[in-house]
């Protein structure tokens, strides 16, 4: 696929050539330039200085039993070639990508990990008043926590665990309410099937 792009500091456009679809199974490097975004960083022909590009791009893990579909206007994923066992996502950014990456990496379900989100921002911004969270996202499993890092619109919060156990029993909890065809699992697919 032929991308084009002004550069943000000598403002020439450049052509280059991107896959639209890439499979990560078993690919450590490609995960991890995916999770840091320098998959999307592309060097200006002229002036040599790196752009964040973001475009259109489908990433499957037959491992990991996913595909997901960086697309910033939410388009429905119609994949007639897949298995009922694999979880389609859509997300809009790069945090939402990286995300999704993280979760499906560990073993985890996105639905439980936002149900979790929202309870998490619930809590903090009912027991703080001037407190006001934009985005929270899960960033790892580690020795029985689940850990979440919080921003308001403009600056880095902190970061928050959370006992596995609640994610067991969330899971316990909702799994005959997850709609297994919904692509975007969000904070709103969380309020609306009242899934905390």
């Amino acid at each position: 696929m032929e991308i084009r792009f002004k550069c943000k500091k000598c403002n020439k456009e450049n052509i280059i050539e991107v896959d639209d679809e890439i499979d990560i199974t078993g690919n450590k490097n490609l995960l991890t330039e995916l999770l840091n975004s320098d998959y999307f960083k592309h060097k200006c022909a002229y002036c040599d200085e790196d752009n964040l590009i973001i475009y259109p791009l489908l990433i499957k893990d037959s491992f990991h039993k996913f595909y997901i579909r960086l697309n910033p206007e939410n388009k429905k994923l119609v994949l007639i070639d897949t298995q009922e066992a694999y979880k389609i996502r859509i997300v809009k950014v790069l945090n939402e990508l990286s995300e999704k990456l993280r979760i499906f990496n560990s073993f985890l379900d996105d639905e439980y990990i936002e149900s979790i989100k929202y309870q998490i921002k619930k809590d903090l911004e009912e027991h703080n008043d001037n407190l006001k969270i934009d985005n929270i996202y899960f960033y790892k499993v580690e020795k029985g926590f689940l850990y979440f890092i919080l921003f308001d619109k403009e600056n880095y919060l902190g970061s928050m665990k959370y006992n596995v156990a609640g994610y067991f029993k969330l899971e316990e909890k909702f799994k005959d309410k997850i709609n297994k065809l919904e692509q975007v699992i969000d904070e709103d697919y969380i309020i609306r099937n009242k899934l905390f």
